[in-house]
């Protein structure tokens, strides 16, 4: 197998997001347009003419150049049009050309690299019935659907861009100020190109008490941004919102993943997860 590293104005566009579609671990993180937002500079291991890539987020961190994931990017990894070994994942991993990283695999790359750890993330599989989907989930789950319900929560899915900014301003004060415009420019493209929703959801008194960002690409519903005001938590408003994708997409050739709300929000309505690998050297430690 013959592994190119290519910077990124060097990758044909159209053939990258080929393999990316094409691939049975294809996600919406690895694709070039999301990639073009997030990263500051990434280059690629490209081989056998697009059929296996592997793409490189640049940055540098005290002075070295680092591999490492971009705000807003949760897994990347080889991806592949055809069936990857293990073999293959190794190969490329070989072929990195930096000492430092902080990288984490999708779940379907098994890494045989020593220095790693385990990340794991809430998957909601929409192929079930609803009833069926309910049926799992846990107690707390239950519990908080009923509070949904009681309390009238509705939601709906073509929130105002503006809206939604303002809100995610008013009550999410961790997003640095760079991710912050970066998010809203993604959040822009995506919604008038891509198939992309804004969810928010209104108490009883028509009050916005949450939203939620998700990118519908390789069947999968990726929650990429979710923020709640206080009201939003004490009446579940980001829980309604999983409730009512749930209930709208049952019977359907979708999962959900919750990569960056797992703990708070992908734990509660499923027990599977994605396992995924991280790799981390040099001064990719710290990052972490």
């Amino acid at each position: 197998m013959e592994i190119q590293l290519l910077k990124s104005h060097q990758i044909d566009r159209d053939k990258w997001d080929a393999c990316i579609r094409a691939a049975s671990n294809g996600t919406v993180y690895a694709y070039s347009w999301y990639l073009e937002y997030m990263a500051s500079e990434w280059e690629a291991l490209v081989a056998d003419d697009y059929h296996v890539v592997m793409p490189l987020p640049i940055k540098k961190v005290y002075g070295f150049r680092t591999v490492i994931m971009p705000a807003f990017v949760s897994v990347l990894g080889v991806f592949s049009s055809d069936i990857l070994s293990p073999k293959v994942v190794d190969e490329m991993i070989a072929h990195i050309p930096y000492r430092h990283l902080s990288y984490v695999f999708n779940a379907y790359n098994k890494v045989g690299e020593n220095k790693k750890e385990t990340f794991r993330y809430s998957v909601i599989d929409l192929i079930p019935s609803i009833d069926n989907i309910l049926n799992n989930v846990s107690s707390d789950g239950q519990r908080i659907i009923a509070n949904v319900e009681r309390n009238n929560i509705s939601v709906i899915r073509s929130l105002n861009i503006q809206n939604y900014m303002v809100f995610r301003d008013q009550h999410d004060k961790q997003t640095k100020a760079k991710q912050r415009v970066v998010l809203q420019q993604l959040v822009s493209f995506s919604v008038r190109y891509k198939s992309a929703g804004l969810y928010g959801a209104y108490d009883k008194f028509n009050e916005l008490i949450a939203v939620a960002f998700l990118i519908k690409t390789n069947n999968t519903l990726f929650l990429i941004d979710a923020v709640s005001s206080h009201q939003g938590r004490a009446e579940y408003g980001l829980h309604a919102i999983i409730y009512h994708i749930i209930r709208n997409n049952a019977e359907s050739n979708l999962t959900i993943e919750f990569p960056f709300h797992s703990k708070e929000l992908g734990h509660y309505f499923s027990k599977t997860e994605h396992e995924c690998q991280r790799i981390v050297k040099g001064v990719g430690w710290l990052t972490r």
